[in-house]
């Protein structure tokens, strides 16, 4: 595959537990992940993270520059490529 699009992941961790969310701009590229998500789940806790979940979503890139833009606090005037 030579074109995924963007792909973001987002990791939180908090009161002993991780969260892993990964979004895909491109069916083609979730349904990559989603084949491989059992395989990222196990390499995860084989190294012992505390693992409470692992979630795969569609975003479009507009959605996802729009959301950069605001987790980075970014306003008029500033821009934020995907």
């Amino acid at each position: 595959m030579t074109r995924l699009g963007s792909v973001q992941a987002r990791i939180s961790f908090g009161e002993k537990r991780l969260l892993v969310g990964i979004v895909a701009s491109e069916n083609e590229a979730l349904a990559a992940l989603r084949g491989q998500i059992g395989q990222l789940r196990q390499g995860l806790l084989a190294e012992g993270l505390p693992l409470h979940a692992l979630e795969l979503a569609h975003m479009g890139r507009e959605q996802m520059r729009q959301e950069r833009q605001g987790m980075l606090g970014l306003g008029a005037g500033f821009s934020a490529s995907v």
